[in-house]
């Protein structure tokens, strides 16, 4: 009884792991991939000492990233 048992949890475990695994590809593959930035001009910072990207989208929107080392 207790081995049927078993079987019986493991085989429901693993049906709602699988399904689980195929609702998460699924609604990652319904998000936009990460943004993708090359830096125009990078500068040293005179008051923190970091690196900084200077650059701009598609849109013309300008991004201050700063790097790391």
């Amino acid at each position: 009884m207790l081995t049927i048992t078993m079987k019986f949890l493991f085989k429901t475990l693993t049906f709602i792991s699988v399904l689980t695994a195929y609702f998460v590809n699924i609604c990652h593959a319904f998000t936009s991939p990460p943004a993708i930035y090359a830096c125009k001009k990078i500068v040293e910072g005179v008051e923190d000492g970091k690196r900084h990207c200077l650059t701009h989208d598609v849109d013309g929107n300008k991004h201050h990233i700063i790097l790391k080392d």
